[in-house]
């Protein structure tokens, strides 16, 4: 084995057609949770983790939501 870095692609779906978030890395990271929770169930040990949210490292204090209807998506004008 060498110690290189592996690259694990997969076909994200088609673009939303409006964005949840201004920040595009955020709307980056946002779609790719969404795509990847269509994939695989998140575990905890032997229990299921629903997951709904997530956090920058920077910014552990604020939750930004994964799905469009999320209650704590800001709602737009």
């Amino acid at each position: 084995m060498s110690d290189s870095d592996f690259v694990w692609r997969f076909r994200l779906d088609e673009k939303p057609s409006e964005s949840l978030n201004s920040d595009p890395l955020l709307e980056l990271l946002r779609v790719q949770w969404e795509e990847l929770l269509k994939l695989c169930v998140p575990m905890c040990g032997n229990e299921r983790v629903k997951v709904d949210g997530f956090s920058l490292m920077r910014d552990l204090e604020t939750v930004h939501p994964i799905f469009s209807d999320d209650p704590r998506q800001p709602r737009k004008a």
